[in-house]
C-alpha cells in the first residue's frame, strides 16, 4: 500500500489529532468540511475514494500552500471561508517563517491516521481474506469470535460489527462500518 493511499484513507475520518494540529495547524484541524482534507496532497473527496498509488495525487507544496493562503489573504470577506474550505487551509502557518523549512516534506504523518484508520484495515482485510480462502477459517467462525468475545467495561461500546461478505469484496477499503483492527482479540478458528 502506498504512503499517499494510507494518508488519504485516513483523511476521510475528520477526526483531529495532536500531530497534524502541531505540525501542520495551517491545514483544517477538522477536515470534515473541508473539499481537500489531505494536508500532504490536494486529493478531494472523489481523489481519495477512486485513488490508490501516490501518483495519483497531487502533492501539497509550500510554494503551493503561501500561494492558496495569499488567495485566502487577499480575498474579500464574504469569500474568505469559501477559500478557506475549498484549500483545506485555515491559516498561514509559523512554520511558513523558518528558514530552509517545508512543513509539506519534513514533518511526520502521524499514527493514528496512517496506520491505524489507513495500513492495518487494509492488511486485516487481506488477512481475513486469506485465511478464508485457504480455508483456515470462515466468516462464520469470525463472526463467532466477535460476538462471542468477553469485552470489558471500557469496549462495550465500541464493539466492532459483524463483518459482511460486502466487507471483504474488493482490494482498496472496509466498508466504513468495519474496522477489523478492533476485532484483534477474537479468535479466528
Amino acid at each position: 500500500m502506498s504512503l499517499a493511499r494510507a494518508r488519504t484513507q485516513s483523511a476521510r475520518s475528520g477526526v483531529k489529532s495532536a500531530n497534524h494540529e502541531a505540525t501542520a495547524p495551517p491545514t483544517k484541524e477538522s477536515v470534515s468540511g473541508a473539499f481537500r482534507k489531505c494536508r500532504f496532497y490536494n486529493a478531494d473527496y472523489n481523489a481519495m475514494q477512486n485513488g490508490f498509488r501516490e501518483e495519483e495525487f497531487e502533492p501539497r507544496s509550500l510554494e503551493g500552500h503561501l500561494e492558496q493562503w495569499n488567495v485566502i489573504n487577499e480575498a474579500p470577506q464574504a469569500l474568505k471561508d469559501h477559500y478557506k474550505t475549498a484549500y483545506g487551509i485555515n491559516r498561514k502557518s509559523i512554520l511558513t517563517e523558518f528558514p530552509h523549512f517545508d512543513m509539506f516534506k519534513q514533518t511526520p504523518a502521524d499514527v493514528m491516521h496512517v496506520l491505524l484508520e489507513g495500513v492495518i484495515p487494509l492488511t486485516l482485510q487481506a488477512l481475513i481474506k486469506y485465511y478464508i480462502k485457504t480455508k483456515k477459517t470462515t466468516l462464520a467462525t469470525i463472526n463467532k469470535g466477535i460476538k462471542d468475545f468477553q469485552y470489558g467495561y471500557m469496549e462495550a461500546n465500541d464493539k466492532p460489527n459483524l463483518i459482511r461478505e460486502t466487507d471483504l469484496r474488493g482490494s482498496s477499503c472496509l466498508n466504513e462500518a468495519f474496522h477489523p483492527e478492533t476485532a484483534l482479540p477474537c479468535p479466528f478458528s
